[in-house]
């Protein structure tokens, strides 16, 4: 296997360290092929599978780097000579192609979500010319590929119309995601830079209540990072400081996504805003007690107010983002300036991002693309209603209205009247949480996902040998 980065753990790579141990277990050797080595490299190593990183085989399109790197793959594909390559990421699929057709070897690309997909058109030059390159480039390597395996259907339909490949050499296998229990941890590794300057003071215990602890001096409201075995403050179960409300723990959103493109994290954060400022507006006009001052139930909405305007001044709630990342500190700056900074923490990347959706309220995803997002299907095995936007491959997963609720792309509106609508009805939380629960197991388990995909392995390698035999025969027909 060959994937770009290990300098992160997303969705390709937590992908490829599933399917490489359910290959094991079956029996099948494999080895992955990495760029610089980071969290990743580590995480297969402390799960037994060889992994050989690459220096040069980096995200960017640098001539020198790619040259360098595909003469390193194609030393290590003719030195191992394995039966199949599968590949996953943009960069990794282009330079494995390139080293297996040169070897004989037949090579199987898999598509975690279009690099170009709701980008096409947008940006500046330099925006529009790397699409445009990647968009020619999977024209001419299309043909290199013996299958072509998309997380969803939404990418293959892409693919297609597109004219990247045959319709004959593609299938659909959606990714899976275990069940709730124990799992290994993948080690995020040393924060670095304007995540560092924030001591680790508050996070999720992976059940239902977040664990609570005092703003170091100068964070402004925001907590960041994981669980410090050194906190001091309010004990689990009580409410932080500035959530309305005294009733218990607050309801908890969690969304876990890198803070980075496509990843969309301002419009959940102007989502919180139109979902606080209404909530000051009802406290403001009398309709709502303040927290700490008699029961907490709702009263009549004031004139013009959406329906659940009142109901949600009065419930504590609070939004973890789980995850590291360039866009974090921006982020962070955002939060503030709209005020939101007692409504949302920073909990910094986790070693186990599917645990700290486990005993949420609503896990939500706001992206500009994806393919098949895992975090969605994380959330649908724990059990958590799902909101997010209808882009790639999410309303395969999400079924509107069953077991989570869809939204535009980049409209804060839309996305807080569905965040409102699930915070405020404990009933449909419990509905849509039972029915993602069913849907996970019918449809985006491992085991299905490694099974699925071993049939097209076996396939091909099957296929790859009649090819070697018939031309066999053709040079020595005297071979039986």
């Amino acid at each position: 296997m060959v994937v770009t980065r290990a300098d992160r753990v997303g969705g390709a790579q937590v992908h490829v360290l599933h399917l490489a141990q359910g290959l094991r277990r079956r029996g099948i050797p494999v080895r992955v092929i990495t760029g610089p080595p980071g969290p990743f490299t580590g995480a297969l190593h402390r799960a037994g599978i060889p992994s050989h990183p690459v220096p040069h085989l980096v995200r960017p399109v640098r001539p020198l780097d790619d040259l360098r790197a595909l003469l390193a793959i194609r030393s290590l594909l003719r030195h191992h000579r394995p039966a199949l390559v599968a590949a996953h990421s943009t960069k990794a699929t282009w330079l494995a192609r390139l080293a297996a057709a040169t070897l004989g070897i037949p090579c199987i690309v898999t598509v975690h979500g279009w690099p170009w997909d709701a980008t096409a058109g947008q940006g500046g030059i330099l925006r529009r010319l790397s699409v445009r390159l990647a968009l020619e480039g999977e024209r001419i390597l299309g043909r290199l590929a013996a299958a072509v395996i998309t997380v969803s259907r939404h990418d293959r339909e892409e693919g297609l119309r597109r004219r990247l490949f045959d319709p004959r050499q593609a299938v659909v296998i959606p990714n899976g995601v275990p069940g709730p229990g124990p799992r290994p941890r993948l080690h995020p590794g040393p924060r670095r830079g304007r995540a560092a300057r924030f001591p680790l003071i508050a996070g999720s215990s992976g059940s239902g209540d977040p664990s609570c602890g005092q703003l170091p001096a100068g964070a402004g409201g925001l907590l960041y990072g994981g669980p410090s075995a050194g906190a001091q403050g309010p004990p689990c179960g009580e409410p932080p400081a500035g959530a309305e409300g005294p009733c218990g723990p607050p309801l908890r959103v969690v969304m876990v996504a890198r803070f980075e493109a496509p990843k969309d994290h301002t419009t959940l954060l102007r989502a919180v805003a139109l979902l606080e400022g209404r909530s000051r507006a009802e406290r403001g006009a009398g309709r709502v007690p303040a927290a700490g001052h008699g029961p907490c139930c709702p009263s009549a909405p004031s004139r013009g107010a959406e329906p659940w305007a009142s109901s949600l001044a009065a419930t504590p709630w609070v939004v973890e983002l789980v995850g590291d990342g360039p866009g974090l500190g921006p982020a962070m700056d955002l939060a503030r300036q709209l005020g939101i900074g007692h409504r949302v923490r920073f909990l910094g990347v986790r070693g186990d991002g599917a645990a700290a959706v486990v005993g949420a309220t609503v896990a939500v995803l706001c992206s500009h693309r994806e393919g098949l997002p895992l975090a969605v299907l994380e959330a649908m095995a724990a059990g958590v209603p799902v909101v997010a936007t209808a882009v790639g491959g999410v309303p395969e997963a999400v079924r509107h209205g069953v077991t989570g609720l869809l939204v535009p792309p980049d409209d804060p509106a839309a996305l807080a009247g569905a965040l409102a609508r699930l915070l405020t009805d404990p009933v449909l939380r419990r509905r849509m949480g039972v029915a993602g629960s069913r849907r996970h197991r019918a449809r985006f388990t491992v085991h299905r996902m490694v099974r699925a995909t071993l049939a097209v392995y076996r396939s091909v390698v099957a296929d790859d040998l009649r090819q070697s035999m018939l031309r066999q025969r053709q040079e020595k027909p005297s071979i039986a």
